[in-house]
């Protein structure tokens, strides 16, 4: 039930009132609590301050019932009781809560913030901890948060906008997030979409020991990325044209585009996106563009890896779905544009986003010859946005698997150069980018 409250929103409630009920619930439950105020402060490692206030604030909303016991001399001491109100409201509000989340909330409850073992800069402060409590309820099997945006974070939080910021900057600094993507928004493409989150579940769950296998594939050849096609299509939009191609001239990867009278080959896409941008596309969206390409490919890989290399394989049908459905969860019209985009262009876009996710997948799943011991087909996959995007791209993916009690029994890491898979001992031998990247 202390999971609920991190999905819960509480009006005029702080972070710090928040996070008095999720470790009161934690550490409790619904029993019956006999304590002083300085007993309590204690035991869920809060002020005293913030347990007055909350206390007063869960009997306003009434959740809670405080009654003063009668005793001698010393400190007065209460009871506490959650009332029925606060279990049915947490129970409806309550989503599906995996194992990994309820592992590594408890983990991050059992976190001593004042410890003087650890140092001022390493600590995490109550709204810390909140704010990673939230991230945690609502990622999926990998530590990902893709659902919650600015607006969300603030009503599960009580923070503004500004101190949301800092969260996010303290814990991206300590290697509790490993990487975010700013969410971005496209008068067609997917809407006003939100950020993800990538968290570093080792680092917030120390008995996670079957975290996972990491695949780093380093200065690879193999230009797929999202950077690639708007590079091309900003050329064609006036930074620097097309020459116009010979008469004759043939290329597989190229199709021929007429552009305002001129004949351009352009790499296939191209033509296909141009559509749907009528002026220089921002780097943000071309980012956020490519952690889409990079979602839909880990679906692949988590859904579909022992078909990603069968010729007879007619693809995955969930996720041409959800890539329809989330590029049309707009209105098809928009007046800035002279003409529409049509059904049969939309349907295109789709299939093109979905054979350039395919490509990225089955790059992945070729790297696995080399180190057949690893059960990648039991596990659920993501791959990260790294930022090794200029001229190459580079891959890195984080595989965990699908159950905590698994046959991969501890943290590994594997490590591609070109197409060789090599598994590392230790993590001291992980390459330094990898390790800066992965918060290792």
């Amino acid at each position: 039930m202390h999971i609920a409250v991190l999905q819960t929103e509480l009006i005029g409630a702080s972070p710090e009132i928040r996070y008095f009920l999720v470790a009161y619930i934690y550490q409790f439950g619904d029993r019956v609590v006999h304590h002083t105020v300085k007993e309590l402060s204690l035991k869920l490692g809060v002020s005293t301050h913030v347990v007055s206030d909350a206390i007063s604030y869960f009997e306003k909303r009434g959740w809670l019932v405080r009654e003063r016991n009668v005793s001698g001399r010393g400190r007065p001491s209460f009871t506490y009781v959650l009332k029925s109100q606060c279990r049915s409201s947490l129970q409806t509000c309550s989503d599906e809560i995996s194992l990994k989340q309820t592992g590594a909330i408890a983990s991050l409850l059992k976190l001593d913030c004042c410890s003087e073992k650890i140092s001022k800069t390493q600590r995490l402060s109550i709204s810390n901890k909140l704010f990673l409590g939230v991230l945690l309820a609502h990622m999926d099997a990998c530590g990902v948060v893709r659902s919650l945006g600015r607006s969300d974070l603030r009503r599960l939080t009580g923070m503004s906008d500004e101190r949301l910021k800092s969260q996010l900057k303290k814990m991206l600094a300590l290697g509790y997030v490993r990487t975010y993507v700013a969410g971005a928004t496209h008068r067609l493409l997917f809407g006003a979409a939100k950020g993800s989150y990538y968290l570093n579940l080792p680092k917030l769950y120390d008995g996670y020991s079957t975290a996972g296998v990491i695949v780093f594939c380093k200065n690879t050849n193999f230009r797929m990325g999202a950077g690639a096609l708007f590079s091309e299509m900003n050329r064609l939009q006036g930074i620097g044209r097309y020459k116009e191609c010979e008469e004759g001239l043939l290329n597989p990867d190229r199709v021929v585009l007429q552009m305002e009278g001129r004949v351009c080959l352009v790499a296939k896409g191209v033509e296909k996106l141009f559509m749907f941008f009528n002026e220089k596309t921002s780097s943000r969206f071309q980012m956020y563009f490519q952690s889409k390409l990079n979602e839909y490919a880990s679906d692949l890989l988590s859904r579909s890896w022992g078909n990603l290399l069968c010729e007879t394989w007619e693809g995955d049908k969930y996720v041409k779905d959800k890539i329809e459905k989330e590029l049309k969860n707009i209105s098809l019209s928009n007046p800035s544009f002279q003409k529409d985009p049509t059904e049969d262009q939309w349907n295109e876009l789709a299939s093109l986003i979905y054979r350039l996710s395919l490509r990225i997948a089955v790059k992945v799943r070729k790297l696995q010859h080399a180190s057949t011991e690893i059960p990648m087909c039991e596990m659920d996959h993501v791959i990260h946005l790294s930022p090794f995007l200029q001229g190459v791209f580079t891959l890195v993916v984080e595989s965990h698997p699908k159950e905590l009690e698994s046959s991969a029994k501890e943290w590994r890491k594997v490590g591609v150069d070109g197409d060789v898979m090599v598994r590392y001992e230790s993590e001291e031998k992980v390459p330094k980018e990898l390790r800066e990247l992965l918060k290792l």
